[in-house]
Order: C-alpha cells, then structure tokens, then sequence
C-alpha cells in the first residue's frame, strides 16, 4: 500500500482489490479503501477513483465539498442492494432502484401537515411502503390455520392486489382518495404483476422518473412520464 501512494503506475490498489480485503484492514485507510471496493469503485490512484456510475473523484480534502462523495458512495451501496430488495414481498420492479424524489414527495408533504387525520395515512403509507403490510393471504402462507381467502368479500385470494385494487367492498368505501383512485384500478390490474413494487407498495422505479434522451433539453419541464 506505501508504493501505492508514491506513483501513479503502481498497481498495488489492484491487487488490494483482487485479494481478501478484510485481511489487509489495519486502520483508517485501508478501511475506507475496503468500502470503496466493496461498493465496485475503481481506483486509478489512491486519490483518484472512479464509482460504478463512470464519474470519477478527485479527493483534495482541502478544496473539495466532499457532500457529492458521500452521496455517490451511499447511492453505490443502494445500487448493489436493490436486486436483493426486488426479491422481497411485492419487491419486483426494484432491480434498478428507486425514484426517491417522486416516491417520497407525499411523505414529505405530511410531514407539514398539523391535520389530526394525516398521522394515521402517514403511517399507513410508510407501512406499505416498507413491505411490512400483512395481507390476509400473507398471513395464510405463514400460518397454516389462517385462511387465505378475503374475509370482507370472500374471493379465494386475499393478496395485495385484491385488498388494495379488486376488493368490491373496500372499492365502495365513501372515501374521496377510494373514490378518486378507483379509475386506477384496470391498470392497477395490468401492470401490478411486472410492477408490485409501484402499484401495491408505492415504490418507483428509477426507470419510471428518467426522461429519454430525445425528450431532454428544453422540453424537460413540459415532459410526462408514460407511466
């Protein structure tokens, strides 16, 4: 590791790299260098490194606002987690990530709110969002004496899709956001399949909130996603 602090032809970070890094954690160096690793950046020099986006950083502690570095290492670490979250319950659609700044936009907005109501949608809402909701059909798969079948209606399947989208009487509650959602239901019904994790957990992917090239530049602001 000395060598590869003197020359930028040295390739000792490369062989750091290829080896078992927990044996070479001696101090404060090599460990941020082991998370950098772990995370698949690429070292061009002990100063320079490269993060699995193609960016590349500089560090000069001095000069640099250092806020975009950690926003990079902890958006890399997400990167890697996000096919495992895909396989959680109704996780699939996460493979690429999440589209924090329109998924988060209602979370924010409650958060205002002084409104005695808003406390129980805020945490119904971070409930779903979490996958820790527990849908009749859930609790018939882990426990064997449950049923499975919806108690409110009696469909033979009380998923998700069904509490949150087909459920005649939950679709009838006098509830202004029941009522204005429901015109959401047949694509609910079509897209939930590939995409559990926008339509029964509230979660965008990342590929959702992009705007293609062609559509870049001035009409950005004018631009709406498909979805």
């Amino acid at each position: 590791m000395t060598a590869a602090l003197e020359g930028e032809s040295d390739n000792s970070l490369f062989e750091f790299r290829k080896s078992k890094i927990d044996k070479h954690m001696r101090g404060i160096l090599t460990n941020v260098l082991g998370v950098l690793l772990r995370l698949d950046w690429r070292p061009q020099h002990i100063d320079i490194w490269q993060n699995p986006f193609g960016e590349v950083y500089t560090c000069e502690a001095t000069r640099n606002n250092i806020a975009p570095l950690l926003k990079d290492i902890i958006n890399s670490y997400n990167a890697l987690q996000y096919p495992r979250a895909a396989r959680h319950y109704d996780g699939k659609g996460l493979e690429k990530g999440v589209e924090w700044c329109y998924t988060l936009r209602r979370v924010y907005s409650w958060k205002k709110s002084k409104d005695s109501w808003v406390a129980s949608l805020f945490a119904a809402l971070e409930t779903l969002m979490a996958g820790a909701a527990w849908p009749q059909a859930r609790v018939g798969n882990i426990f064997a004496d449950e049923p499975i079948h919806c108690l409110l209606y009696g469909a033979p399947l009380a998923d998700s899709l069904h509490v949150l989208w087909r459920c005649p009487f939950v679709n009838c509650i006098d509830d202004h956001n029941i009522l204005k959602s429901n015109k959401l239901i047949p694509k609910a019904n079509s897209e939930a399949a590939d995409m559990p994790c926008y339509w029964l957990r509230g979660l965008m992917p990342k590929e959702m909130g992009q705007v293609p090239e062609d559509k870049r530049g001035l009409l950005d602001k004018y631009y709406c996603s498909p979805f």
